[in-house]
């Protein structure tokens, strides 16, 4: 099992607008592509921090949906709107497996 982890820094003033973007996205990527993205946000330590997660039962899952979910038009087009939600450079993926 290979889980994906996405944080960013949410911009000052703009965690309403960062969680909406997560939520729309992810329910967009769910059902155009069936990939469920799960949101969290930190309840202790930086709040001003949000993470996604998807689970793929293996390597070639996950660089397949990622190819897909990359490559989505309209989901790049809302992504390029949601860039003033997040601090530059501040977005952090892992890649974990599960043994």
């Amino acid at each position: 099992m290979i889980t994906w982890i996405r944080s960013a820094a949410i911009a000052p003033g703009k965690v309403p607008d960062a969680f909406a973007f997560v939520k729309k996205a992810a329910k967009l990527i769910e059902e155009k592509y069936a990939i469920k993205i799960v949101a969290s946000r930190a309840l202790a330590g930086n709040p001003t921090r949000i993470f996604w997660y998807a689970q793929h039962d293996d390597l070639q899952a996950y660089e397949r949906d990622h190819q897909k979910i990359n490559t989505d038009i309209e989901f790049q087009q809302m992504l390029g709107e949601a860039s003033q939600c997040f601090i530059a450079g501040s977005t952090h993926d892992e890649i974990l497996q599960t043994f």
